[in-house]
């Protein structure tokens, strides 16, 4: 297959309005997460990624200045300055960092943002009107666009989502006033509105890249994420999305006019591919996007049950789960005691509650407290009961099993049933 083109250099006023647009979203959401730093502040522990135990915790009190900085150099890295990539940098870093913190506190917002934020360190550092830029550049975030919303999609499609099952429980979560409720809850409008917005994310990602589609694929991306807000209440995110549609996909026209710059944009140029190792580089991150969202379905049992591999496969909305967890603590000092949760963790923290890695986590930081004020044979029991998609409540995993005991292992299939 012929690549020349990818390597082309082309008009920058597209990449120009992606960094502007891009920044503007990171530093938007930095600012957000101020108000949401009660894990660093008041949580007596974080639940860290497989692999990134290493990193150092964030002293509470320097949260709110630390996102307020990351916001700082995002403002830097869109400058249009020869030091804006320092910038980027930083910012990209710093928000990478935050993010992974605490896998309690996941969102697929703030990981797309990461991936979104390697585009401002690779883009030229300083773009005006007549300067090109290698096309690749431009196709890489729009590339991660539809990859997102296509995986998105896929998961969509089973029974309970396509019939509007899930999209009610949204709709009553999301405070929306009984008259409305009472109006989209009644059939067919809920399972086609759930068709409807499953379709989207199939097929929005390949309609927004081909040129000819383009400019009707963003008017109907707004008006999706317009009706997310009004939906199911999902607040910050579609705004930030709906500012990365228009940053990445505009219209090159309508990018120069926002732009200041003049109407006619520079001729195309042949250009050279880049060195090896960033051609490696770019062919191992899209193959890896391609790769990480297949988990969920090569991963035993079922996905939306177990909660295994759901982070970093782009699972936006697409299930409901609600949970019930008591933990007891027994040692050979003291009784069977109920462990009191809000004074280990905060309420931001409670997806932990039907993560089995996280629960692990859990019960070894319980018992090693207790061993450090001297009790022993510190035993620690979880009882679990999961909803899923406004089922009954089942039991998650046994009740029998001392957590403390479980090995720290990336997989903890072994301790919950399967299947609902």
């Amino acid at each position: 297959m012929k690549t020349q083109w990818l390597w082309q250099k082309v008009d920058a006023a597209p990449m120009r309005l992606a960094v502007l647009g891009i920044g503007i979203a990171i530093a938007g959401r930095a600012l957000h997460l101020t108000l949401f730093t009660e894990h660093l502040e008041k949580a007596a522990l974080l639940f860290p990624y497989w692999g990134f135990e290493w990193l150092p915790r964030l002293p509470g009190a320097i949260a709110q200045p630390f996102l307020i900085g990351i916001a700082w150099c995002m403002i830097w890295a869109i400058s249009n300055r020869r030091s804006a990539r320092i910038g980027a940098v930083l910012g990209v870093l710093g928000f990478a960092y935050y993010f992974l913190l605490d896998a309690a506190f996941y969102g697929h917002m703030n990981y797309a943002l990461i991936w979104f934020g390697l585009a401002l360190i690779v883009a030229p550092p300083v773009m005006r009107d007549g300067d090109r830029v290698p096309a690749w550049m431009i196709l890489a975030p729009r590339v991660l666009f539809a990859v997102l919303y296509f995986f998105a999609g896929v998961v969509k499609f089973y029974p309970e989502w396509l019939d509007g099952t899930v999209l009610q429980i949204f709709m009553q979560d999301a405070g929306m006033s009984p008259g409305l409720l009472g109006v989209l809850s009644n059939q067919p409008i809920p399972g086609a509105l759930a068709v409807a917005g499953a379709l989207f994310d199939l097929t929005i990602g390949p309609l927004l890249l081909i040129p000819k589609t383009r400019r009707y694929a963003v008017v109907v991306a707004l008006g999706f994420h317009m009706g997310n807000t009004i939906l199911v209440g999902l607040g910050f995110l579609p705004l930030v999305f709906s500012v990365l549609t228009l940053a990445i996909f505009l219209e090159p026209g309508w990018g120069r006019r926002i732009l200041g710059w003049k109407e006619d944009p520079p001729e195309p140029q042949e250009g050279s591919p880049p060195a090896l190792p960033v051609r490696l580089a770019l062919g191992f991150l899209l193959l890896f996007h391609l790769v990480m969202p297949l988990r969920p379905y090569i991963y035993p049992g079922d996905s939306r049950w177990t909660h295994d591999a759901q982070h970093f496969s782009w699972w936006l909305r697409s299930t409901s789960t609600k949970t019930r967890l008591e933990v007891y603590v027994v040692s050979d000092q003291t009784p069977r005691q109920k462990v009191a949760m809000l004074d280990y963790i905060s309420e931001l923290q409670a997806p932990m509650a039907h993560h089995p890695r996280m629960l692990v986590h859990f019960a070894r930081f319980l018992a090693e407290e207790r061993r450090a004020r001297g009790e022993t044979g510190v035993r620690v029991y979880a009882n679990v009961e999961v909803s899923l998609n406004g089922r009954e409540y089942r039991r998650f995993m046994p009740d029998y099993v001392d957590l403390a005991t479980v090995e720290d292992s990336f997989l903890m299939e072994h301790l919950v049933e399967l299947e609902y």
